[in-house]
């Protein structure tokens, strides 16, 4: 038997985690998530922080202020990036509950009608007939699913319990920007000087 290579392994498992029904844990790698805040702190610390070395170096002041500025730069900037970034994703999230509160309280008190707009949801995906009419008797005999399914395909919103946690956006956005805004100030650690690091 030839030795397994780690690709053979990764099948293996993933193999494993399909039979078990967790597939779940093999397509959300938590980090995943908060890709987007990483990018979008990187991107802007280091742009602005460049812009303020570039600035402050063009001015002709010492290594040491240019050190002083662009380490404010990114306190200042990165957290309030990252405070921006946590309350939009904390009013999302609010958002978010408050209209799959709405929604529970429709499919209580509404039953019959919400669960025409799952019927007509489904016709839309090309269900019909006897298929349809299970589809529809299975998801509104769940009332969890029935409002993740509400959720999903009358307003487009990830189903409650799946969204990222705001303080870890923020704190994703705060590192990302301080560490990649980090990159123009080495020069000037390494003792360069502005003329040096901009000829």
């Amino acid at each position: 038997m030839k030795p397994q290579t780690e690709l053979d392994k990764r099948i293996a498992e993933i193999r494993r985690m399909h039979h078990k029904g967790n597939t779940e844990a093999f397509h959300r790698t938590g980090v995943g998530g908060y890709l987007r805040d990483f990018v979008y702190g990187a991107n802007d610390g280091i742009i602005t922080t460049f812009a303020v070395v570039a600035g402050v170096a063009g001015a002709n002041l010492s290594a040491k202020i240019v050190l002083i500025l662009g380490f404010a730069n990114l306190l200042a900037d990165g957290f309030s990036m990252a405070m921006s970034n946590y309350l939009g994703e904390k009013s999302n999230r609010d958002f978010v509950a408050t209209e799959r509160s709405r929604e529970e309280w429709e499919v209580e008190k509404l039953p019959e009608e919400e669960q025409q707009e799952i019927r007509e949801m489904y016709i839309k995906k090309g269900f019909e007939g006897e298929v349809l009419e299970k589809v529809v008797a299975t998801i509104t005999s769940n009332k969890k699913l029935w409002v993740d399914e509400m959720m999903t395909g009358e307003h487009g919103l990830i189903p409650h319990g799946h969204e990222s946690q705001p303080w870890k956006n923020a704190l994703t956005t705060f590192v990302a920007f301080v560490v990649a805004g980090f990159v123009p100030l080495v020069p000037y650690f390494a003792g360069l000087s502005a003329r040096e690091t901009f000829p």
